[in-house]
């Protein structure tokens, strides 16, 4: 597993507007490169990068510049064809509804890749969770066959919550803090059925303000004389 970035191939923004059904295509060439290549995924979008899973799971980034979509395509590197299935499609300017981005951790051979639930069946996300209410990270589980993204555990309103990492046993390391509260790490299982239990303390980093009263935010409204 790895991760290919194609951030800095050459673009064109301007043939953006050119309709095309196929506008990239990710190809392979076996060892010993002297046959022809076979077509992996074909793309309506650019391809932005390639995260890998396994022999028979990867995701691709796609994007297009004209009306700021994005795409999360899961597709099998063992089986050329050049089609996908689409995981989620929606505006990059839409935070309230971004399912995040994939979590990588490095494999035996040193090299990121697709974090995946115990059956394989579920790509782990860590998404800010944007909310009106304010952001509210979460971690999700997007199918791979596609399907609703679920999400077994989300920060709590009273605190800022965000996932660090996964951890064995459907567990997670969580970094908490809030205006009263400096930044000090717990333990949190994944919820299975709905329903999260407590989070276990790991560290205690004390304040460095404590005994300081710090300002705090209060909302002020009054009449104006006109």
């Amino acid at each position: 597993g790895d991760h290919l970035d194609l951030h800095s191939f050459p673009t064109r923004r301007s043939s953006d507007l050119v309709a095309a059904a196929v506008r990239d295509a990710l190809m392979e060439l076996s060892a010993p490169f002297d046959g022809k290549p076979e077509v992996l995924l074909n793309s309506p979008m650019r391809l932005r990068g390639i995260d890998w899973g396994n022999d028979h799971l990867a995701l691709a980034n796609e994007w297009r510049w004209s009306d700021r979509q994005i795409a999360f395509v899961a597709f099998d590197p063992s089986t050329p064809g050049g089609k996908g299935t689409a995981l989620f499609e929606g505006s990059s300017q839409d935070r309230y509804h971004s399912p995040g981005r994939p979590v990588l951790q490095m494999n035996a051979q040193g090299k990121p890749a697709l974090q995946l639930t115990g059956d394989g069946k579920g790509i782990y996300f860590f998404s800010l969770g944007a909310t009106p209410e304010g952001d509210l990270p979460f971690v999700g589980v997007m199918p791979a066959g596609g399907g609703t993204e679920q999400i077994p555990w989300r920060s709590a309103k009273q605190q800022y919550e965000e996932p660090i990492s996964l951890l064995a046993n459907e567990k997670i390391l969580v970094g908490r803090e809030s205006p009263s509260e400096s930044r000090n790490y717990f333990v949190a299982r994944l919820a299975q059925s709905g329903s999260q239990e407590a989070m276990r303390q790991v560290t205690t980093f004390p304040s460095p303000y404590a005994g300081i009263g710090l300002p705090t935010k209060q909302l002020l409204k009054y009449q104006r004389a006109d």
